[in-house]
């Protein structure tokens, strides 16, 4: 669909607006979409930011119906016939986009529920993570070996954050998801439903290679700083360490998290990876 010459009214995160161009920084619907870099704009609207066209194609491949798009006309190619299509200036953009040079389009999508498959075997438990790269490299990892779900404590970093969104490259859209209310209860559940809780610490015995990994398995990942809290190591049934060379002491979450998940993908024979070449 073209852009119409007469203007069409529409409506957005509760504000209406029109077809031709935005231009004004002031305008309501600039504004409210320029709040969705805060969590509790996105909490009220249930709407997050999709930066740059090729993460908007994966969303909307993952079933994301975007409530608007805008793009700056001369770079908006296909996505002008998209009947969610705004025309925005560049200096709107930049005033929406989180990044410091704003892409050619971006988008507001409501926030989505996958709900865990019956088949899961594999679950990452993220314990108060609080780097947003950190979360957007686990997800996008957690996915690419395998990983059923994420699941996240209370005090976790958003998985809707801006640099989030961008960081998992489209994973957010396909991998399960969601934020636990209270971490002791969710493990607790965990557990009593066979879950084999596996918590990786400096100290553990086993290394990763010499674990004996279940069917069904959950990896606890610390918060960066401090690592895992007291509770998620009381879940837990099995410790082991990640072997590494003096005088490296400790490794970046996502890496840590990434190590994890490629060991018990590999003692599962990679089952279901893409076939070599």
């Amino acid at each position: 669909m073209s852009v119409p010459d007469r203007p069409v009214r529409r409506y957005s995160c509760g504000v209406a607006y029109m077809r031709p161009i935005l231009t004004s920084r002031q305008h309501p619907l600039v504004k409210r979409l320029a709040g969705l870099q805060l969590k509790k704009i996105r909490k009220e609207t249930g709407l997050f930011l999709i930066e740059g066209p090729k993460l908007l194609q994966e969303a909307i491949s993952a079933g994301l119906a975007p409530e608007v798009i805008l793009a700056i006309p001369e770079l908006a190619g296909s996505w002008a016939d998209h009947p969610a299509y705004q025309p925005v200036s560049l200096d709107v953009m930049a005033k929406i986009a989180s990044t410091d040079t704003p892409p050619p389009v971006l988008a507001a999508a409501p926030i989505i529920d996958r709900p865990l498959p019956a088949n899961a075997d594999l679950i990452v438990f993220l314990d108060d993570l609080q780097d947003p790269g950190n979360l957007g490299t686990i997800l996008r990892v957690a996915e690419a070996a395998g990983a059923s779900q994420i699941m996240l404590s209370p005090g976790c970093v958003d998985p809707y954050n801006p640099k989030v969104v961008r960081g998992t490259m489209g994973s957010l859209f396909r991998l399960p998801w969601r934020q636990v209310d209270d971490t002791v209860a969710a493990l607790a559940t965990l557990r009593e439903a066979g879950w084999q809780i596996v918590a990786t610490t400096l100290d553990a015995p086993v290394r990763i290679d010499r674990m004996t990994w279940g069917d069904r398995v959950v990896l606890l990942i610390g918060q960066e700083g401090r690592g895992l809290s007291e509770a998620c190591r009381e879940a837990a049934t099995a410790a082991v360490s990640i072997p590494m060379r003096a005088p490296v002491e400790s490794l970046n979450a996502a890496v840590a998290t990434a190590a994890l998940l490629y060991e018990v993908w590999r003692h599962r024979d990679y089952r279901g990876a893409v076939p070599s070449p």
